[in-house]
């Protein structure tokens, strides 16, 4: 919608119409200084920000105040569905955080008796006379893993074998 051409207030100089409501275009100039944010949402570079209008100094002059007990209603059911949205989001992570608690606590048991059947093939290898450690076997055991859970599977695998060769492994590795 445009305005017809007014005049500035303290200079009594004719203004040019301008256009009015969302997504009005005003002269290109500088921009205000943006202080992070979403980079998809800022304004178009030769586009500047609207200007907050100051209050009109007549009590009479400003529009009425819209009605409280509306807003209030439509704000206290937005605040009882936001807080029934964060309870059942605090629900699920609570009951997700203690899936995964018991199964760190698997893993770790596992690991514990990865380690105690390592330690009797050490022993075996070790009593008939071969080495401690087969690195074929060790090879074998980083392609499974790396071929279950890719590049990190490596990784997954390499910490395994170390915690499995026992205090000679740490001490070869320190």
């Amino acid at each position: 919608m445009l305005m017809p051409p007014a005049e500035h207030p303290r200079t009594g100089i004719a203004q040019a119409p301008r256009a009015t409501g969302p997504g009005r275009l005003l002269f290109p100039g500088p921009e205000a200084p943006r202080q992070g944010g979403n980079p998809s949402h800022e304004q178009h570079p030769t586009r500047r920000r609207p200007r907050a209008r100051p209050a009109a100094a007549d009590p009479a002059a400003r529009p009425a105040a819209a009605e409280p007990a509306a807003d209030s209603a439509s704000d206290s059911a937005a605040d009882s569905a936001t807080d029934r949205t964060a309870d059942r989001t605090a629900a699920v992570i609570a009951q997700a955080r203690s899936r995964i608690d018991e199964l760190d606590r698997q893993i770790i048991a596992l690991i514990r008796s990865r380690t105690a059947v390592s330690a009797e093939v050490q022993a075996a290898r070790i009593a008939g006379g071969g080495a401690r450690v087969s690195l074929a076997r060790e090879l074998e055991i980083l392609a499974r893993y790396r071929a279950e859970l890719g590049p990190q599977g490596t990784e997954v695998a390499m910490q395994l074998l170390e915690l499995c060769r026992g205090r000679a492994g740490a001490a070869r590795t320190a």
